[in-house]
């Protein structure tokens, strides 16, 4: 099997849906609007924190005015029973909830490709949007926001990701990732305005006794005296930046705030990684 997956969960299990989207994207914006949450699988089947995911899911619709209760077991056999229908020896899985007259689960997945080991030894171009874009309602990861995030990202060429500004000329986050970068010494992350990542919240207890962390958005006029830069998401994990809108940051290559982060984050996933199916009550 190939290509992007799609199945309803319901009571009975998870039923295939019919798609010929080319991305999870795509997909997203033609299923019933609501919330989703997007992570990956690792080797062995294993996941990242799948119960933070699982919470995010429950908070966001809570957000979006939808009481939402999930049977966190139940979902986690089911997105293990796609996942071993799929055939995929790594996927990027998304799971979406629409808000219809009745709640509706959809896991959708694709074959999970990692950025090749040389974007991680020479880091990547990153462009700015050519608007200011920013979330409605930053804590809640709403299918809302794909589309407008989508095409930011289709509208820049020739780089890695794409970064969304405010109106005030602040770099918020990327159109599919967190943003850091080190100034004047202090790891810099936006907080209001952006949605908390589950792979965010990993980077950010690494940075524990590595470097001072401050919440507070880069500007861009600030670009050309960053020290260093990343990006972090499920698929890229901590990908250094060495070059933001034609800036080249500090010497062009990943700095060694980056680096370390980079290890540490390897060895958190040693740590933290865990079969999706668990049947214990302490799967969250």
């Amino acid at each position: 099997m190939a290509g992007v997956l799609c199945f309803e969960v319901r009571d009975t299990g998870a039923i295939g849906v019919p798609t010929t989207a080319a991305s999870l994207d795509e997909l997203s914006i033609h299923l019933p609007q609501g919330v989703y949450t997007t992570f990956r699988t690792y080797p062995g089947c294993r996941v990242l924190r799948l119960g933070a995911h699982l919470d995010r899911l429950v908070e966001s619709a809570a957000i979006e005015g939808h009481e939402l209760k999930l049977d966190y077991i139940a979902l986690r056999r089911a997105i293990a029973d796609v996942l071993a229908q799929s055939g995929f020896a790594l996927a990027r899985v998304r799971l979406t909830v629409g808000f219809l007259p009745s709640t509706v689960i959809f896991v959708s997945l694709n074959e999970l490709h990692e950025p090749p080991a040389e974007l991680y030894e020479a880091g990547v171009r990153c462009g700015i949007a050519e608007r200011a874009l920013h979330r409605e309602a930053p804590r809640s990861k709403s299918t809302r926001f794909i589309g407008p995030a989508s095409a930011a990202r289709e509208a820049v060429s020739d780089v890695n990701e794409v970064l969304l500004v405010d109106d005030h000329m602040d770099i918020l986050e990327g159109s599919s990732s967190n943003f850091f970068a080190v100034l004047d010494g202090t790891l810099r992350t936006a907080d209001a305005g952006v949605l908390a990542g589950v792979t965010r919240g990993t980077v950010l207890g690494c940075a524990d006794g590595l470097v001072p962390v401050e919440f507070t958005p880069v500007r861009v006029p600030d670009i050309s005296r960053l020290q260093e830069a990343f990006i972090t998401s499920v698929s890229r994990a901590v990908l250094p930046v060495v070059e933001i809108d034609g800036h080249r940051l500090g010497n062009g290559r990943p700095g060694d705030v980056t680096r370390e982060l980079m290890r540490r984050f390897d060895a958190a996933l040693e740590r933290e990684l865990e079969p999706i199916s668990l049947e214990s009550g302490g799967a969250r």
